[in-house]
């Protein structure tokens, strides 16, 4: 009997970066934000503001069956 596994996974990461340097404009805030990385959403921040999945996958689903079933095709060490 196979038994199914569920994973969770949490990063904890603390970066601080100097944003006036690298935008030159942008004032110096002692402002943090917190992300949470998923699936359904790409980002979503502690500000609430969401970023959307691009789903790339979906884009190139048919070119890669195409790809893929091309490749179960081709012998090992020949020239097709």
């Amino acid at each position: 009997m196979l038994k199914a596994y569920k994973f969770r996974i949490y990063l904890n990461q603390e970066q601080q970066i100097q944003i006036s340097k690298t935008f030159g404009c942008l004032p110096q805030t002692d402002k943090k934000v917190g992300m949470d990385l998923g699936i359904k959403d790409l980002c979503i921040t502690s500000d609430g503001k969401k970023y959307e999945n691009p789903k790339t996958l979906r884009k190139y689903e048919k070119r890669l069956a195409k790809a893929q079933c091309q490749f179960a095709h081709k012998q090992k060490l020949s020239k097709n």
